[in-house]
């Protein structure tokens, strides 16, 4: 019974920590505008759905297939997301650093 009161206060610094580190990770945002347009013209060419890409949200924190650093996409991957078209796509990339 000691053992287990010992353990609960470290049990809850352990959950409280993740619990902001999660928060924490969720605050990246696209502070740039022509990035954010970029990525919704990259939405309409490739004719992905709301429920994927949602316009209104954040493109780092809530779009599937995008991942964040720094501000800045540093990953898109958009092989498993559905399509409203059936239009053959072809684009290059550059992505700056």
């Amino acid at each position: 019974m000691e053992a287990q009161r010992r353990a609960l206060p470290i049990f809850l610094l352990a959950v409280i920590m993740f619990l902001i580190q999660w928060a924490v990770a969720q605050k990246v945002r696209i502070r740039s505008p022509i990035k954010r347009r970029a990525l919704l013209d990259l939405r309409a060419s490739l004719g992905l759905r709301g429920k994927d890409w949602s316009i209104k949200a954040d493109p780092c924190s809530s779009w599937l297939g995008v991942e964040c650093r720094n501000c800045s996409v540093s990953n898109i991957t958009v092989s498993s997301l559905r399509r409203t078209t059936k239009a053959n796509i072809a684009f290059t990339t550059h992505l700056e650093t």
